[in-house]
């Protein structure tokens, strides 16, 4: 401690840490976890889900821009060529 403040690790967001004191105080400290770990098992998969949705579209879009450019490349030399043979 220094100058009396004392540093705290937040394993928990409030809400999930209110939960534990009821479940401690009353012996049901494991249900209380099972019940916590499946709260933030739902979040987490929210939080996945909201990410992956995001990037998809973001990623589908840079593929088709980088293949138009690929197929820009190949193509505008064969006109040039074929424009000048006829």
């Amino acid at each position: 401690m220094k100058d009396g403040v004392q540093n705290t690790v937040r394993l928990y967001e409030g809400v999930y840490g209110r939960m534990l004191i009821p479940g401690e105080r009353s012996g049901n400290i494991e249900s209380i976890l099972q019940r916590l770990v499946d709260l933030l098992r739902e979040d987490s998969a929210v939080s996945v889900t909201k990410i992956v949705n995001t990037l998809e579209p973001l990623l589908s879009g840079v593929l088709m821009i980088s293949i138009a450019i690929v197929l820009l490349s190949l193509m505008l030399p064969l006109i040039g060529i074929m424009n000048s043979i006829g």
